[in-house]
């Protein structure tokens, strides 16, 4: 696209008219890890010493007892999964970003870490079977479309064991709404995770009250030549029954909730809420 192109261009409509974001795009792929291993920000993942705070919260209030290896879904470069496998768990991570995989692979090796991984797309991999526990954290529930959040859903439950444990981390209604309320803004950025290089973000977001959807999409100008990508996603809003009753409708019983993945109020990430399941 070219700058004269973008006073042209469509207004948002859920999953339509905004190219998605390239997760296996070797270069996207790259940049995102950066931002994963970041440690001044909780944009991409959470940094380390939170981080920890999590794992010590699921491994010892959560899935103290899991029989089988834990599934992470969108596992990333392997935070969590690491830090699983070092307190004694075998842990199975899934992406779709080549960098992260490697990353994960590399580091598990390099500790002799019981942890798996598999480049691919979990909407459509196979999960494998036997699994004590699976992870789906950081909101992306609410990145998929509805229908195949639900047929996740039912693949997750065949992967795991009788008595397995399902953990979600999802927004709150308000904070998709927000997301999506945002309105157009601005930022100069130098080698951020849309271009390398100089560059201009140009954001707009809009908030679809029929479908309950937040859409937003990113112009990244090349401030030399003027270039530029687009980069756009859509999140759903469920409400806290609609979450309850996909869970109950896919064969999941004792379903809890806690205010964050440590299990007590969390002000800095106040958008996210944590729900985990078991299957019956």
């Amino acid at each position: 696209m070219k700058l004269s192109e973008l006073a042209a261009r469509e207004p948002l409509a859920p999953w339509k008219n905004a190219p998605g974001i390239p997760w296996d795009e070797p270069g996207f792929s790259a940049r995102m890890l950066r931002e994963h291993l970041s440690q001044e920000h909780d944009g991409a993942s959470r940094r380390f010493a939170r981080i920890d705070r999590h794992v010590t919260w699921l491994h010892e209030q959560v899935i103290p007892r899991t029989r089988g290896s834990v599934l992470d879904l969108g596992c990333g470069p392997g935070l969590y999964t690491s830090r699983l496998a070092q307190r004694g768990l075998r842990c199975f991570g899934i992406d779709i970003s080549p960098a992260s995989i490697e990353h994960a692979r590399t580091e598990a090796a390099a500790a002799g870490l019981g942890c798996r991984y598999m480049l691919a797309d979990f909407r459509s991999a196979p999960l494998g079977a036997g699994h004590g526990a699976a992870l789906l954290l950081y909101g992306q529930w609410n990145a998929l479309r509805r229908e195949e959040a639900v047929a996740l859903l039912g693949k997750v439950r065949e992967a795991l064991t009788g008595g397995g444990v399902l953990v979600l981390e999802v927004h709150t209604e308000r904070a998709i709404e927000s997301r999506g309320r945002e309105g157009l803004l601005w930022y100069p950025s130098v080698g951020g995770l849309l271009a390398e290089g100089d560059h201009l973000v140009l954001q707009e977001s809009a908030w679809h009250e029929d479908e309950r959807a937040a859409t937003r999409r990113w112009f990244a100008v090349d401030v030399e030549s003027a270039d530029v990508s687009v980069y756009g996603e859509t999140h759903e809003a469920w409400s806290n029954e609609e979450y309850r009753d996909a869970l109950t409708a896919a064969g999941f019983t004792e379903i809890q909730q806690a205010p964050s993945l440590t299990g007590k109020k969390d002000r800095e990430q106040k958008d996210l809420y944590v729900l985990t399941a078991i299957r019956s």
